[in-house]
């Protein structure tokens, strides 16, 4: 017999039970309790457990987001520009409960590998059915966010409960086919990119991989949040604390690089891997310092790709956008979607059409960044 439990702390879960079934590393306990740790904004943390007398055999993570414009949110993600004049006029698609990590793609359901196929299916519909009544006690809308193709049981699910679909901005990765690093460059030599690795190494500029965070930890913070302004028009959603709380939580599997030039820290970035999978999770540049000696690319990209090479690592992810600039440097891309129920299931027959419109619309937009 199965019973559904839930926790509303990651820190009341057991951590060798959790990470048992855990592939993504943005499922990990650590990240999840860095997430806990360091979020600027205020969310409710729910985590849904399955047991089986006893024994953890699925669990599901969602947070409950509400209206604000301090950080990025689902309204800007849904509305985009038009935020501003859709809260003026009291259109929100929060709060809502979202299902899956923070910064998370994919792997929305963790599941117990020794589970046959059929106790998968009941073990993920018990999950989603607890996620359904939670949501509708507390009067809230329900999203599953960056789902990937891959998932199809959930997409499934998803389409047959009735819930809005539409496109999100496809996700740039990288597989790592190559054996050296060497192997690598020749791509780089045909689209004459390997002048990028020699002008930096010319520059001056050392890479390297920090052990520990705690002398440099502002330092570095500056350098991400800065970036992230830069982009977003937004603070980073994470605390002063965030880099050295996730080397702390997530150890071996956060590699922190700093750049150096003339003894001082020009750029950071972090790349969080688990079980050969990596994300470049924030980057940031002091582009004041840097000049012209291209940092950028390398210490998102040469110093990463020669690392995981090594490691090794079978793919890194790197989040959207710039999609010209990563696929020249060996990215490809897969669609991700969104999924939307309202909280008032009188809204739903005004939702899916207005889903589709946003799905072409937004299917334009992308179509245009790629040209």
């Amino acid at each position: 017999m199965y019973s559904v439990e839930l926790k509303t702390t990651i820190k009341d879960v057991d951590r060798k039970d959790w990470n048992r079934l855990v592939h993504d590393v943005y499922m990990s306990y650590g990240w999840l309790q860095t997430v806990e740790e360091t979020f600027i904004s205020p969310v409710d943390y729910l985590y849904f457990l399955v047991l089986a007398e006893g024994r953890l055999v699925g669990g599901a993570v969602c947070n409950i987001h509400y209206p604000t414009n301090s950080v990025y949110t689902l309204d800007d993600l849904i509305f985009g520009r038009f935020k501003g004049p859709a809260l003026r006029f009291r259109i929100s698609v929060l709060p809502s409960l979202i299902c899956g990590p923070t910064r998370g793609y994919g792997q929305h359901f963790l599941l117990d590998k020794n589970l046959t196929v059929s106790q998968r299916q009941e073990v993920i519909l018990m999950l989603f059915n607890a996620m359904e009544q939670e949501a509708s006690t507390r009067k809230l809308s329900i999203t599953f966010n960056n789902v990937l193709t891959e998932e199809h049981v959930l997409m499934q699910l998803l389409e047959e409960s009735g819930y809005s679909k539409t496109i999100n901005f496809p996700l740039n990765f990288i597989d790592i086919q190559w054996s050296t690093f060497d192997e690598y460059k020749k791509i780089l030599a045909k689209r004459k990119l390997v002048r990028e690795i020699n002008k930096n190494r010319k520059a001056g500029v050392i890479i390297r991989q920090l052990e520990t965070v705690e002398s440099c930890q502002d330092q570095l913070y500056e350098l991400l949040a800065g970036n992230y302004w830069k982009y977003n028009s937004k603070p980073l959603m994470l605390h002063r604390e965030f880099v050295g709380r996730c080397k702390k939580n997530l150890d071996k599997n956060a590699i922190v690089y700093i750049a150096e030039k003339k003894g001082k820290i020009i750029g950071t970035t972090i790349l969080l891997h688990r079980r050969g999978i990596g994300y470049m999770a924030d980057v940031g540049v002091d582009h004041a310092a840097s000049g012209n000696d291209l940092t950028y690319f390398n210490i998102v990209f040469y110093r990463p790709i020669d690392d995981a090479i090594a490691m090794p690592l079978k793919r890194i992810y790197y989040g959207t956008m710039m999609y010209g600039l990563k696929a020249n440097r060996g990215c490809s891309t897969m669609k991700t979607y969104l999924y939307y129920k309202p909280r008032f299931r009188l809204l739903q027959p005004i939702m899916v059409p207005l889903f589709k419109i946003h799905s072409r619309l937004k299917s334009w937009f992308i179509s245009h960044l790629h040209a």
